[in-house]
């Protein structure tokens, strides 16, 4: 990692260096668009405004950016008889405008971990990237590109010339004055075996040629823009997944680590987040992530050179993380978000050496809130719990987060806390649901040996061990091994889609929520448990796993010899 500032010079310095937003253009039609309801009082009060926006039930997927005197807003919402459409509204001072469909129809894909982006091109136009069912495979998706004109949402096709059926997404878009930098997860290589790549085109009248960003990343965590500036989750052959930064279209940009050293052999399904403010032609740049290295913790990291460098990470949050974060840049300093134990926090980070109070906001599902400036305040978006899950917003003023801490950055830093339980028990009180949508309690096959798989479809290393799964219930099952898949996240018709075609003859279930996780403390995919009948855990791995490993061909030998 290069670190030629300490962690709070930098902050010192963005005192003096950075000031307000970068201001982009809005279109003439969103001046055009008028209020849904009655005006709002100007959100300049002294008090959290609620800022809910003009959602269906069971929106989410929900993304917030700041694009000249508004937030744009761009969500996913379901449209009825397996349809969705993609959605997007903006928050101003009279409130949000009329929200407007950019697609709509049963090729909209919704992923929990995989949002839409919005950004604006060189003419002011609003461009949105979307995730895209693949006709030709249900496990597949790709990047889809839609674009604002006078006459309503057009949709530019697929942002990525390759057409192999896997998986394409975790889109970030960034507004440049070459044109919209279109940034995306690329899984052509992967049905040879082969790494997730990292990809990018340029959106100006036409998409660009893709180009080959990083040939190896993390398969589903989420890629984070400003500008051309991006930032990922990178990951090594040995599954070291560290953070990287890196500029595009950019002479003599610079490539900064933060060797964090995290191993995980499965997708940690948990990326990192970028913005900067901007003064002339210095950009002050805050990157956060989540890390388990060396336990679960919450980092930032300030660069006030336009990411050549960057100061020494700080810790911002107060334990037991579970990550997902968003931040927002400041004329001095940030605001960042993150959820701790199904909680979501909001906090500030000052110029002088202190941290904000750590402000519980409130519940949330197992979903990713956005953040974004809003004058003198911050825009904070969510998916609240409920039946059905409701997409919420707040606004807070600046003034309602100067409360200060009584502790400094290095005792942050310094705070520890328990990684991950390993080594959980049969988990018999927990009920996931099956694909009738009935609860499913595990008891029921308490007494037996019995292997779990946490997966999903839209999971590459999950979908590239079904054969070794297979293979495994082939073997075993006869000797009265029971198997339970149960997907994290996803979606009936796909999971049915995919086990018609994976031969999947076992016991498949599904989480909507997190309660997996939750029951046995892990929160990675893909993730196999083997249990002994006495409920005993003789086996744990975290990864795609292989039919014929030792440790597993052990495990399942005294599982079912018992």
């Amino acid at each position: 990692m290069t670190a030629h500032l300490t962690r709070w010079q930098g902050w010192l310095l963005a005192t003096l260096l950075v000031g307000c937003q970068s201001a982009q253009q809005t279109t003439p039609d969103q001046a055009k668009q008028q209020p849904a309801a009655q005006p709002k009082p100007d959100p300049t009060l002294d008090s959290v405004l609620d800022a809910t926006p003009p959602a269906g039930p069971g929106a989410g997927s929900v993304s917030l950016v700041t694009l000249g005197q508004a937030v744009a807003a761009v969500w996913i919402e379901p449209a009825g008889d397996s349809a969705n459409r993609v959605v997007t509204a903006s928050w101003t001072p009279q409130g949000w405008t009329h929200k407007a469909t950019v697609i709509e129809g049963p090729q909209v894909a919704s992923s929990w971990a995989d949002h839409p982006d919005i950004a604006t091109d060189g003419a002011g136009r609003r461009v949105v990237s979307w995730l895209q069912a693949d006709p030709g495979d249900p496990g597949a998706t790709q990047v889809a590109v839609s674009r604002e004109s006078k006459d309503g949402w057009v949709n530019l096709g697929v942002a990525h010339a390759d057409q192999t059926p896997v998986e394409h997404g975790f889109a970030a878009l960034g507004s440049t004055s070459k044109g919209v930098v279109l940034t995306f997860l690329d899984g052509r290589q992967t049905p040879q075996g082969g790494p997730m790549q990292l990809r990018s085109t340029i959106l100006a009248d036409t998409l660009g040629p893709d180009l080959l960003v990083d040939p190896m990343v993390c398969d589903c965590c989420r890629v984070d823009a400003v500008g051309s500036t991006l930032v990922y989750r990178d990951r090594t052959d040995d599954d070291v997944r560290d953070i990287v930064v890196r500029s595009v279209l950019r002479d003599g940009a610079h490539t900064t680590t933060f060797h964090d050293g995290w191993v995980a052999k499965g997708c940690p399904v948990n990326g990192p987040a970028i913005d900067s403010a901007i003064n002339g032609n210095v950009d002050s740049i805050y990157v956060a992530w989540y890390t388990e290295a060396p336990q679960p913790m919450v980092q930032v990291a300030v660069s006030v050179d336009g990411a050549a460098t960057f100061g020494e990470p700080i810790r911002l949050d107060g334990g037991k993380p579970q990550g997902r974060v968003d931040i927002a840049a400041l004329d001095h300093g940030f605001v960042l978000t993150w959820v701790s134990e199904d909680q979501l926090h909001l906090r500030r980070g000052f110029a002088d050496n202190k941290l904000g109070v750590d402000i519980t906001v409130g519940p949330i599902t197992h979903s990713f809130p956005s953040i974004a400036r809003y004058k003198d305040g911050v825009l904070l978006a969510w998916q609240q719990p409920g039946d059905p899950a409701i997409l919420t917003a707040r606004y807070f003023p600046l003034n309602q987060l100067d409360g200060k801490a009584d502790i400094s950055a290095k005792t942050a830093l310094a705070k520890t806390d328990a990684g991950p339980v390993m080594g959980p028990p049969f988990p018999s009180e927990y009920a996931p649901r099956d694909l009738q949508e009935r609860p499913a309690p595990l008891a029921q096959w308490a007494g037996q040996p019995v292997l779990i798989n946490l997966w999903a479809t839209w999971c590459p290393p999950c979908m590239q061990e079904l054969p070794e799964l297979h293979a495994v219930n082939q073997a075993w099952s006869k000797l009265g091994l029971k198997m339970i898949s149960i997907a994290q996240q996803d979606q009936v018709p796909k999971i049915r889609a995919v086990a018609n075609k994976q031969d999947m003859s076992w016991v498949l279930l599904q989480d909507s929520s997190q309660a997996t996780w939750d029951a046995l403390g892990l929160n990675m995919l893909p993730t196999t448990l083997v249990y002994g009948r006495d409920g005993t855990l003789l086996y744990l791995h975290i990864g795609p796993i292989e039919a014929s490993d030792a440790d597993l061909m052990t495990a399942l030998h005294t599982a079912v010899a018992d």
